[in-house]
């Protein structure tokens, strides 16, 4: 790994750890002041938002895999006219976003989540959500020339930063007022400034690459980005239509509580994945630079210890989680709070097949591989709906998450090595994937072992 590599990684885990801690801190604040019901309805409303922003289709991560080799030939022109065309297309889309948020408000206000004199609260909290979620879009393609320049620790400082700022002032006027509006508003606000602040420092750091006008992207190259926008919408679809939709089946079946206690399993997972994903996409810009450069023999190299790597630390913290999250939650929030043993067992293995794929899964967003295996996303999400329809009412929240790993282990945990292998290494993927799904068959037999001895 070269410094750009263990600087991105080394301030990643830094500063997301402490995104976690805060993350952990406001989330208790929030849980004893408001109650499980705002509990539930921020999961909630953050779930619409995920669907919401399908609107992105993926655009960003095309237009990104574009900037690689003008950054790596320093192609200034080339690269310019890719990022202010980003400019252009997140602006409209952050737009669509807050006008089909608007169009929501007069439902969500229906659902009477607060009861019916409290519709008009609840409809201006939505609001605040979808504002802080439509801004981002407005500021996002400079950030683009952070991770392509192998300085993802840039936005880290930026984004967590602001974060720890933001749950300081949340905490304090939460605490003092156990208003959810006000709350929200400081939210809104501070992802304005430190968005605001991260845009400029980009634009004195790079002038080269955002100042004069931009030219029109040749034909071909649009064509090009809408192949890889054609691939990338179902392959994204699937995150964003199985999480999106994950609180609204839970709630339909089992109730808005039940969403706000599953939420706070849900919430420790991805604050560990956000760790150690955080780290990872720092590694992005690196691949990106030396894929670019069509050195198969060295990237070859690199993709094998970062699965040997990635192997390691998903397994190790993949046993503590499976031991220690119920004793956490019962200490954090009380022992009505806590699921069942059997829950955590699917949680965990979920944790550590989504964790197992990250190699395969940077390799193929930097390589632009979307077009081919573009329906396994649509198969993910045809099985995970299926099936959360039929095992939630059966087997309790447990029936969402074994739902998600199903449909994982069918699609995508196969189909993105085998196209990194055949279409980059050109080499035969079958010995991987053999040896990718032993190693999951391994964790599950050695997970559900313990669950049978002591739960």
């Amino acid at each position: 790994m070269n410094n750009y590599m263990k600087k991105n990684l080394l301030i990643g885990v830094g500063m997301q750890s402490m995104y976690l801690l805060a993350s952990f801190g406001i989330r208790t604040l929030f849980i004893h002041t408001l109650g499980e019901v705002y509990v539930g309805m921020d999961r909630l409303f953050s779930n619409i938002l995920m669907l919401l922003s399908f609107a992105e289709l993926g655009i960003g991560e095309a237009i990104i895999f574009q900037l690689y080799k003008p950054i790596v030939q320093k192609n200034y022109d080339k690269a310019r006219d890719f990022l202010l065309f980003y400019r252009k297309i997140y602006r409209w889309i952050g737009s669509l976003i807050f006008v089909l948020g608007l169009l929501m408000v007069p439902y969500i206000m229906s659902l009477s989540l607060l009861g019916d004199a409290r519709n008009g609260e609840v409809g201006l909290i939505f609001l605040l959500y979808v504002a802080n979620t439509s801004l981002t879009y407005f500021f996002t393609y400079r950030k683009a020339l952070f991770l392509v320049q192998q300085q993802e620790y840039i936005n880290v400082l930026f984004r967590q930063g602001s974060f720890l700022i933001q749950c300081v002032a949340q905490g304090f006027y939460l605490y003092a007022t156990h208003d959810l509006i006000g709350f929200l508003i400081i939210q809104l606000l501070c992802t304005f400034l430190f968005n605001f602040f991260q845009s400029v420092y980009a634009y004195r750091k790079y002038p080269e690459y955002l100042t004069g006008r931009a030219n029109p992207l040749e034909k071909s190259e649009i064509r090009a980005i809408k192949e890889n926008v054609k691939g990338i919408v179902l392959y994204m679809a699937s995150g964003v239509l199985v999480f999106g939709t994950e609180s609204i089946f839970i709630t339909y079946f089992l109730g808005l509580k039940m969403t706000g206690i599953y939420s706070n399993y849900t919430l420790i997972f991805s604050a560990v994945v956000s760790v150690l994903a955080r780290a990872m996409r720092g590694l992005l810009g690196s691949i990106g630079q030396l894929n670019a450069k069509d050195d198969l023999k060295k990237s070859y190299h690199l993709f094998n210890k970062l699965y040997g790597i990635t192997t390691l630390i998903y397994s190790a913290i993949g046993l503590s989680l499976f031991l220690i999250i119920n004793p956490f939650i019962g200490i954090w929030l009380g022992d009505s709070f806590i699921l069942p043993q059997t829950v955590v067992f699917v949680l965990v293995i979920q944790f550590f097949v989504n964790g197992m794929q990250y190699p395969a899964y940077l390799y193929r967003t930097t390589l632009g591989l979307y077009t081919r295996g573009r329906f396994s996303p649509v198969v993910l999400v045809l099985i995970y709906g299926g099936l959360s329809m039929l095992l939630i009412p059966y087997i309790g929240v447990a029936g969402s998450a074994l739902s998600m790993l199903i449909a994982r282990l069918c699609t995508t945990t196969w189909v993105d090595p085998y196209l990194v292998f055949h279409d980059f290494f050109q080499r035969k993927s079958s010995a991987f994937i053999v040896r990718h799904y032993g190693i999951i068959a391994g964790c599950i037999v050695i997970f559900g072992v313990l669950t049978l001895l002591f739960w």
